[in-house]
């Protein structure tokens, strides 16, 4: 079963603006002016735009425009919460870098600082707009999130994992300015950083040893009516996706932040439409497609 709209997603950021401006440039996604030029199309983020790279404020400008421009060509573009939007949100600064604090003030970098507080602070413009996003988006037979499906919510539905997330998140984020109670609150929303319960920071999927995550993920895609499980959050630093659990799920993180400073990682999307699914590359000037061999259709309960 193929989606009757094509997909493009990308993984984590984290801050690298040339990244997506050349994944943008060579999928023709946007013109010169860097508008969205994307028809018919499903555009994902799923998350951790912000921390340990330099510029995010442009990333996430680029991201709202690109959102209230997509309606008008058919298209749509989700932003999945990632964890670092909701630790910015609740006050966790520690990956946090010099250069994305001037990306919101360029004028010094305690201005910048002040700058980048009052955008994730309850009722701040980063954080309002945040709280208008998803955790989890389902299209067509692919499911969508920023980290891996804990295996204690894998009886829930998509729409329950979103309502219960979204909830504990907008009680911050939407608070009042001045109103929220110092410090980072406890104990924290499960839903939001439990690792063992939140689709923001699990990694059972790639690193627990228990055998029973497969049977797990394919019941969650079975009750969904999905056959992928597609997330980031886990950075592979060989810059390739990591398909896993007999094609169940996919891991989109390629580590695109520290290609530059570490020389590791990759830019990539991942691209989905009616001739299948490819793993997109962007290496040394040239764009490396490789398929991937995601299953046809969702498993049976």
């Amino acid at each position: 079963m193929t989606p009757s709209r094509r997909i493009i997603a990308i993984g984590d950021l984290h801050g690298a603006l040339d990244s997506l401006l050349e994944i943008a440039g060579r999928l023709g996604i946007v013109d010169g002016r860097l508008d969205l030029d994307l028809a018919d199309t499903d555009l994902v983020f799923v998350g951790d735009i912000c921390d340990r790279g330099t510029n995010s404020r442009a990333i996430y400008e680029l991201i709202i425009r690109w959102q209230e421009a997509a309606p008008r060509k058919g298209s749509r573009v989700w932003f999945l919460l990632g964890n670092h939007e909701v630790m910015n949100c609740f006050g966790m600064r520690q990956y946090n870098t010099v250069e994305e604090y001037l990306s919101f003030d360029g004028s010094s970098r305690a201005a910048g600082r002040l700058a980048h507080e009052a955008a994730f602070a309850p009722g701040g413009w980063l954080s309002a707009w945040l709280a208008s996003q998803q955790v989890m988006v389902k299209l067509g037979t692919l499911i969508f999130a920023h980290a891996d499906l804990p295996r204690a919510i894998g009886e829930w539905s998509v729409e329950e994992i979103n309502a219960r997330a979204l909830a504990a998140f907008r009680n911050v984020a939407l608070a009042a300015p001045g109103r929220r109670p110092p410090g980072i609150p406890e104990p924290l929303p499960a839903p939001l950083f439990a690792p063992e319960a939140s689709v923001l920071w699990c990694r059972e999927a790639q690193v627990d040893a228990r055998r029973d995550y497969p049977r797990v993920l394919r019941g969650f895609l079975a009750r969904n009516g999905a056959r992928v499980y597609v997330c980031g959050h886990t950075p592979a630093e060989e810059g390739a996706f990591r398909l896993l659990h007999g094609g169940r799920y996919l891991c989109i993180d390629t580590a695109m932040t520290f290609e530059r400073s570490h020389a590791v990682g990759r830019k990539s999307a991942l691209l989905v439409g009616a001739e299948g699914a490819s793993a997109l590359y962007c290496a040394g000037g040239d764009l490396v497609t490789e398929a991937l061999d995601l299953p046809g259709e969702p498993p049976v309960a």
